[in-house]
């Protein structure tokens, strides 16, 4: 899955470059505050996951939802305050004419 992002950020950015005088790139890294372990599971399920839970069977989505939610909660620890930290990056791609 990263592979192919990657191939289509490339693709696009030369893409617009073609089209474009000025064109960046830009990778932003954003801290998500949430409550519980699960909230991070919960956040990811909304864009990273969907296509996978949505290809699989409904017996296969719910197993495979259940050890992704158990993995993550193990991954990021919660913080003494209850809250648990989930870093994630975001990419722009950015074209002026």
């Amino acid at each position: 899955a990263v592979v192919l992002l990657l191939l289509l950020l490339f693709f696009f950015f030369f893409f617009f470059s073609s089209r474009r005088r000025h064109t960046r790139y830009i990778s932003v890294t954003g801290v998500q505050t949430c409550a519980l372990p699960i909230s991070i599971a919960e956040f990811t399920k909304g864009s990273v996951l969907r296509p996978l839970l949505g290809a699989l069977s409904a017996d296969l989505a719910d197993q495979l939802w259940h050890r992704y939610a158990a993995a993550v909660a193990e991954a990021y620890p919660t913080r003494p305050d209850g809250s648990t930290l989930y870093p994630f990056k975001r990419l722009f791609l950015v074209g002026r004419r």
